[in-house]
């Protein structure tokens, strides 16, 4: 017997005296327990023979993997999708370098921002964003940031992509490299949107914001010129009837959070190449449709719509320019659109003449196709009420035309107006009438 069984066995007696220890007798639970391990046993055992009989376990490869590559930053890993397009490449029927001759006068005057005048828009940074939802708020996540912008004259899109949470500051590193060496920053919706989520993504991961130079939001430019012909203008909705471009099996928005949420849980990534190639075609979106604006709100297009023409005269009133608001008032009216935009646009020019800069050329013509729009049949009783006390301002402090004032003031009483305009006119007309009597009577007495 062993030591370690000579001591059991001295410590199975009690000591001199003493009744042998009896061990307790097993029961029919004890039996079931040790059955149950011994069969647990043998399925491990057969388990771990099978798995050395098929080989080491292999797990199944993604069908594809993201584009881009994995790069290595100052502030850790980061998966990067850098692609070049070449000085030729259109976007639709408008080529994507146009952007780079835009003009920042004419810019400016389009965003009504003097700030856009002395900027260098060739240094301009192109932003587009996808997130986890499209709300906004602290719980919403770009897990896709694009940025755009010219080396010479082949505009070099990088995509930024999260593919593991919390993994964030290399891209947002990444991101304020370029805003840092940007002259301006143009996006979609991204003064309420994208960079408003941005800064507090910054915040949320303790970098530092980089200072955002001026900012072009072509959303609002849009809205200002295509809100009379256009529905919706959403990016694309621009690109199919301004740039002449449809996309091809494009994600929806609302899908992209739901694609990124089965990627993040291992799911195929192929989904992910159709997020990854909608921002692309956002971010150059955005340069040919700068290109696009500039264009054609630098002269006049008489290919152009009507209503765009009398847009374009609107943004150039409330920016100040009299002189290009004339020129895209009078291609409004003389283009072959609806009487209204005619009636609107001659209205907008008498307003901005009245107002004093550029002297209105009002010859017998225009008089006469005033007087014919303002009674359109398209016209409802308070838009009608509206140009006949226009046409009345117009002709008696600019045209100087006492007798036309009137008659239109009358009108304007027939359809609602107090007599109040009717009879200072009267009274002026009367006066102006009895001068040439009062003259004579003044000479016949200095020869009585």
């Amino acid at each position: 017997m062993s030591r370690i069984g000579k001591k059991l066995a001295r410590l199975g007696n009690a000591g001199p005296g003493s009744r042998a220890l009896v061990k307790p007798e097993r029961t029919e639970k004890d039996a079931r327990i040790r059955k149950m391990r011994s069969a647990i046993s043998e399925l491990i055992s057969s388990g771990r023979s099978e798995l050395r009989a098929r080989g080491p376990v292999r797990r199944a490869p993604r069908v594809r993997a993201l584009p881009g590559d994995r790069v290595e930053t100052a502030h850790g890993p980061m998966h990067l999708v850098d692609t070049y397009l070449e000085p030729a490449h259109h976007h639709g029927d408008t080529p994507v370098v146009r952007a780079l001759a835009v003009d920042p006068q004419t810019v400016a005057t389009l965003a009504i921002d003097p700030v856009f005048e002395n900027v260098d828009f060739k240094r301009m940074l192109l932003i587009d964003t996808e997130t986890t939802g499209l709300s906004g708020g602290t719980g919403t996540i770009p897990f896709l940031i694009g940025a755009a912008w010219f080396e010479d004259e082949s505009l070099r899109v990088q995509q930024y992509v999260l593919t593991e949470l919390g993994r964030e500051p290399p891209m947002l590193h990444a991101l304020k490299e370029r805003i840092e060496w940007a002259s301006c920053v143009v996006s979609y919706n991204g003064k309420s949107f994208d960079w408003p989520l941005l800064r507090s993504r910054y915040v949320m991961n303790r970098v530092k914001a980089p200072v955002l130079p001026p900012h072009l939001d072509l959303l609002h430019c849009s809205r200002r010129v295509f809100k009379r012909r256009m529905e919706s203008v959403r990016l694309v909705n621009m690109e199919e009837e301004v740039l002449g471009m449809t996309r091809v099996d494009d994600i929806g928005g609302a899908e992209i959070p739901g694609v990124y949420t089965t990627f993040l849980r291992g799911g195929d990534p192929q989904p992910m190449q159709g997020v990854i190639e909608h921002n692309g075609n956002d971010l150059i979106a955005l340069a040919a449709l700068l290109g696009w604006l500039n264009d054609h709100f630098e002269g006049v297009n008489r290919e152009d719509d009507p209503r765009d023409h009398l847009s374009y005269a609107r943004v150039a009133e409330r920016a100040g320019d009299p002189k290009r608001a004339l020129a895209f008032a009078a291609a409004a009216a003389a283009g072959a659109g609806k009487a209204d935009t005619a009636v609107d646009a001659h209205l907008l020019a008498a307003r901005v003449a009245r107002r004093g800069g550029v002297a209105l050329q009002a010859d017998q013509e225009e008089r006469a196709l005033l007087d014919a729009l303002c009674a359109s049949a398209e016209d409802t009783r308070d838009r009608q009420l509206f140009v006949r006390v226009e046409l009345s301002k117009l002709y008696e402090h600019r045209l100087k035309d006492l007798s036309k004032a009137w008659e239109h003031a009358a009108a304007a009483r027939e359809l609602g107006e107090d007599a109040r305009r009717v009879a200072r006119l009267s009274k002026r007309i009367g006066k102006r009438n009895t001068r040439p009597k009062r003259l004579l009577t003044k000479i016949r007495k200095l020869f009585d």
